[in-house]
């Protein structure tokens, strides 16, 4: 599932798994791994799949359950997910049979595992998909916008773009309402649309 973000060096029937300038040393045998130091074996051969450190943690797979370790290979969390990310920000998003949620660094759930799409976190927020509708979740611990949006949001560096009800508007990460949910269409770009007429509303 995840073998698209390592990048293998078969040597000797040992590999190691890079990501940026961490990583960690990977030994195989009979399509199972262990984490080495050298050729010194840190682990047993028990883990099917061996995710990059990132901010000090890496996810692992024993079969159909994920966790992840920390750089002394201490269980952060137990073998509980079905699919894992990377930690970005502090934050990282799991899931457990398509139900996904948000953990921080210590395993701490911080969003419940209940949503069916959430993005990677940025800003200190992340838009979390519940049924048909996009909401804007502050992960300080409140809703910025209740899922209620037809469009996930789109994020620029000052301002978020979106759609409810087949209108557009623009609000401030804070929540406050730059422009409406009036429009036509407002691109990425920040121009707005009223009747396929494009007019300057000073988003840029």
């Amino acid at each position: 599932m995840h073998k698209y973000l390592l990048i293998l060096s078969f040597i000797f029937g040992t590999a190691v798994y890079s990501a940026g300038q961490s990583h960690f040393e990977v030994h195989y045998l009979d399509k199972k791994m262990a984490i080495k130091d050298g050729e010194t074996l840190l682990t047993d051969h028990v883990f099917t799949e061996i995710g990059p450190i990132s901010e000090g943690l890496a996810w692992v797979n024993k079969g159909e359950w994920y966790a992840y370790l920390d750089t002394n290979l201490k269980e952060r969390t137990s073998y509980k997910f079905t699919d894992v990310r990377d930690f970005k920000n502090g934050y990282a998003v799991v899931s457990l049979d398509s139900a996904f949620g948000i953990i921080d660094v210590k395993g701490k759930w911080i969003l419940p595992q209940q949503y069916d799409r959430i993005t990677d976190v940025r800003e200190g927020m992340a838009c979390v998909l519940e049924g048909e509708k996009w909401g804007l979740y502050d992960l300080k611990g409140h809703w910025i916008i209740p899922p209620a949006l037809s469009e996930i949001p789109v994020y620029r560096s000052r301002y978020l773009i979106m759609m409810k009800e087949e209108k557009w508007g623009a609000m401030t990460a804070d929540g406050d309402m730059i422009l409406e949910m009036k429009y036509d269409f407002i691109t990425c770009n920040g121009e707005v649309f009223v009747d396929d007429k494009k007019i300057l509303i000073g988003l840029e």
